[in-house]
């Protein structure tokens, strides 16, 4: 059974936001939180971005909506990357399934 890349809701009260917007031209905006709470982001987040990279997870950092390599910041992925890594098996480890679902 593959692992999947997920995050876990906190056990706490601790609750996020989030807003839609649908723009005059058609556009949809989402806006979510995503703060970690001992629930998964930075593991599944560097499992990912590991792969993009080419390193192993624990050498891989997260600050400022980018994943990068400790030791050398410039080698470096944007969120936006790791999350269109998501959805693209060929880019995933092979032990990981599609997806950033909310478990």
């Amino acid at each position: 059974m593959k692992s999947v890349p997920s995050v876990e809701r906190p056990a706490s009260q601790l609750w996020e936001s989030a807003a839609v917007v649908v723009e005059p031209k058609g556009r949809v905006v989402v806006r979510t939180g995503s703060v970690p709470h001992g629930q998964g982001h930075e593991t599944s987040f560097a499992q990912i971005a590991a792969a993009l990279l080419q390193v192993h997870p624990d050498d891989v950092g997260w600050q400022d909506g980018r994943l990068w390599v400790r030791g050398v910041p410039k080698r470096a992925v944007s969120w936006q990357v790791v999350a269109a890594a998501a959805y693209q098996p060929q880019r995933l480890p092979p032990d990981l399934e599609i997806g950033l679902p909310v478990r």
